[in-house]
């Protein structure tokens, strides 16, 4: 084989390397074995993963199709070369002992065949069949070695794109499947959505009913109970006649009861509010020092009962803020309020008051030497309705709202709270508050 023809065979090879379909790349294949060799027609044909043969395409030496494929004069020809993965060429075809029975062999007048198998990877994938009549002669030994190079190449081409085309359809498969998953899932996300949205709705609902009955069943409460503290007010400043000592004792626990009453609808109707975001905030100038003075007036019953001395240490720098004057007190007298609660007879609660000017906040400081919290109800204290179990607190009954509704007052403000707190050493409760800042209230 010389040379140039080895050249022309690269060449080809090259070129058919080009080709990403399989049919097309082996039809170019059939017409250039066939040209190569001067083959009158002939025949690619695949194996199939049972074993079975696949004839892919089959030529005349015009390029025109042959009708005849899938006879049986070849099939001999392509098992032996397949199965053994050696190049067979026949000269006379007509006088091989396989071939001389059948019709179609004399029919069609064979001269000579070649077959080669398609070998890659040492595996045969199939095979190249030419064949000659007695118009063409037979072939020549020459003949066969350019026929076994191209079809190596040929066959290493072959299984890249069949591997390229199988890949290509997996791909396909995968993007359709993929494709119905997706169509599937939002479908069920569309649904899913209808279905929280009618599930917020009614929650929204529900709450707006909530807050409705929260509010009225207030009113409702406070209105008699308002009657009541004025009657027993009024019954005090012995307005409808003198009393006995054990009627003046039973009014002031009448009263009192009255009032603690009236302090647990108020804080059930604050926490409605502020989950309602309904909280409205009166944001003015407030004269810092004047209204924790009036805080701890507030709470100094309370706290001279128990025989705890109220301390209380004041910032200078601190002389106005910009905030809710009724909130801060409500907030520092809850706090107050509560530390004298746990706080044993004979100890001590303070007030401290620091400016923070590069935070622009002031810090309100709450601290006593009571009995103090542990880490465990640290973690749930800001929580509604918590309350700690303590022999302190079972003394004074309440709804455990108090610091949750504090927090949510000083978050609506843009405000922090922390705690500090160690048991039977004491707790600092801190509150800081914008101090110069306007908020776009009320909420």
């Amino acid at each position: 084989m010389n040379q140039e023809l080895l050249e022309h065979i690269l060449e080809v090879s090259r070129q058919l390397a080009e080709t990403r379909t399989l049919i097309p790349l082996l039809e170019r294949i059939m017409v250039e074995a066939l040209h190569l060799v001067g083959a009158e027609r002939g025949y690619i044909v695949l194996m199939q993963i049972d074993g079975t043969l696949d004839f892919r395409v089959a030529r005349h030496y015009n390029g025109t199709p042959v009708l005849d494929a899938d006879d049986q004069v070849s099939r001999s020809v392509l098992i032996q070369t397949i199965e053994k993965r050696q190049p067979l060429l026949l000269r006379d075809a007509m006088n091989e002992a396989y071939f001389n029975q059948q019709n179609s062999v004399t029919f069609l007048k064979l001269r000579s065949v070649m077959c080669v198998p398609l070998i890659t990877r040492g595996k045969a994938i199939g095979a190249i069949y030419v064949e000659n009549r007695a118009v063409r002669g037979r072939f020549r030994e020459e003949d066969l070695p350019p026929l076994v190079i191209f079809s190596n190449q040929a066959a290493v081409t072959i299984e890249n794109v069949t591997l390229n085309e199988d890949l290509e359809a997996r791909i396909a498969e995968r993007t359709r499947e993929l494709e119905d998953e997706r169509a599937l899932l939002t479908q069920r996300v569309a649904e899913r959505t209808l279905a929280l949205s009618a599930a917020n709705a009614e929650l929204v609902h529900a709450a707006h009913l909530k807050d409705e009955f929260l509010a009225t069943v207030s009113h409702e409460l406070r209105t008699p109970l308002t009657a009541i503290l004025n009657l027993t007010e009024a019954l005090q400043l012995k307005i409808y006649g003198e009393l006995s000592p054990k009627q003046e004792k039973a009014l002031q626990s009448i009263h009192k009861s009255g009032y603690h009453l009236l302090a647990l609808i108020n804080d059930v109707l604050d926490l409605a509010k502020i989950e309602a975001g309904a909280l409205e905030l009166a944001i003015n100038l407030v004269f810092v020092k004047t209204t924790c003075q009036a805080s701890l007036e507030l709470v100094q019953e309370h706290a001279t009962k128990k025989r705890i001395q109220l301390l209380f240490e004041y910032d200078d720098t601190v002389t106005t803020m910009m905030t809710d004057e009724r909130r801060l007190k409500q907030i520092l007298v809850n706090l107050l309020d509560n530390a004298i609660k746990f706080t044993p007879e004979d100890g001590q609660v303070g007030l401290k008051i620091v400016g923070e000017a590069a935070a622009d906040r002031v810090c309100f400081i709450v601290w006593d030497n009571g009995i103090g919290i542990s880490p465990e109800e640290q973690r749930l204290i800001f929580q509604p309705f918590v309350q700690l179990d303590s022999s302190l607190t079972r003394k004074n009954s309440g709804t455990g709202l108090g610091l949750a509704i504090i927090k949510r007052i000083v978050d609506t403000q843009g405000g922090e709270i922390s705690l500090e707190s160690k048991l039977d050493q004491g707790s600092r409760f801190m509150v800081g508050l914008p101090w110069h800042k306007t908020l776009s209230l009320p909420l």
